[in-house]
């Protein structure tokens, strides 16, 4: 979340396909940290290593966008390379999943993140091939700088705000997503796995249709509707089919509305902030999460059922107040003001 900021003005300070080229070669050289605690069985070098690893190869999850921002002519194409980019977060996603957790079961650690490190291997040397195709402009190109004023006011915009509570959501739903099938239904991890890459499957289908709709604040209103009402369904479901049902028609939902907003929000400005706007987005996603999380650890020890289902039950309907609010220009502060110098 606190590495946002370094993201965007490395990116604006020295270009943004350069940054993303050093943080998938910096992953590469994390994951050896990483690999040389596991062997070592040196616990602190071994979480120095995964936190390095998981800071810069979240570098292209986070600035991504910006990129597809900065290359694309209009809202249309953008919405559809933000879709595709989910198809890929996704296809991973379930690939992952599977795949890592067979790997898991059936082989040593230390073999097991020598295969992980060289995942980052390959993902370096694929986009150190990919990149070459990039508008050779952009390579040096330097976007508009904010201070820390600026880049800390920008949470507080009306379609980050949305995001920042609808994740808060989520920092429930995911924990919860275990409550229930292990404490509830008593499910096996075999079956949690299987749960796992259909709403991976979900999240491929609906990212592909994402593509192809229209994007407007009612499309991301009615999508965030069904988004919560089938989140609180999810979490007072009483059977395990129903239960997984919701889940995956909110998945479903979620990326919708997900790459709608992203949209909405990308191309309210000009391009010269781009950076900036989407480490800021990128920031609120895993705030939320995270504060979501947070919660959900104080109040673990008491009904987390019922507590759970207030909580996504009141964010959602803050969120769909926000997503009003940003259609009709009811903002909290003067935005042309804040953002002369991309507005």
């Amino acid at each position: 979340v606190f590495l946002s900021r370094v993201y965007s003005s490395l990116a604006n300070k020295y270009g943004l396909i350069v940054l993303l080229k050093y943080s998938q070669l910096l992953s590469v050289l994390a994951s050896f940290v990483l690999l040389a605690g596991v062997y070592y069985e040196m616990n602190l070098l071994a979480i120095i290593g995964f936190i390095l690893v998981t800071s810069f190869s979240l570098t292209l999850r986070s600035m991504y966008p910006s990129l597809l921002n900065l290359i694309t002519k209009d809202k249309t194409m953008l919405l559809k390379s933000l879709a595709d980019w989910k198809i890929v977060l996704y296809s991973a996603y379930i690939v992952g999943t599977g795949l890592g957790g067979l790997l898991y079961n059936y082989i040593s650690i230390n073999l097991f993140v020598v295969f992980d490190a060289a995942t980052f291997f390959i993902s370096f040397l694929l986009w150190a091939y990919a990149s070459r195709d990039i508008d050779k402009h952009l390579m040096l190109s330097t976007q508009v700088k904010w201070s820390l004023k600026q880049f800390s006011k920008a949470f507080f915009l009306p379609l980050n705000l949305v995001i920042f509570f609808k994740k808060i959501c989520y920092g429930f739903i995911n924990p919860m997503f275990a409550v229930i099938l292990f404490e509830k239904f008593h499910q096996s991890t075999a079956k949690f796995g299987i749960y796992f890459c259909l709403m991976g499957c979900v999240g491929l289908v609906a990212s592909k249709i994402g593509g192809r709709i229209k994007v407007s604040y009612n499309f991301c209103l009615i999508t965030s509707f069904f988004e919560s009402l089938f989140a609180i369904l999810y979490l007072i479901a009483n059977s395990v089919f129903l239960s997984v049902t919701c889940l995956l028609l909110a998945v479903f939902f979620m990326v919708l509305a997900d790459i709608s907003v992203q949209t909405l929000y990308l191309t309210k400005y000009k391009k010269e902030g781009s950076n900036n706007l989407s480490s800021i987005f990128d920031a609120v996603t895993n705030g939320g999460q995270l504060v979501g999380f947070g919660v959900f650890m104080i109040i673990s020890h008491l009904n987390v059922f019922v507590i759970s289902t207030a909580s996504v039950t009141f964010f959602g309907i803050v969120a769909l107040i926000l997503i009003t609010l940003a259609k009709f220009d009811k903002n909290i502060f003067d935005e042309s003001e804040f953002l002369k110098k991309v507005a």
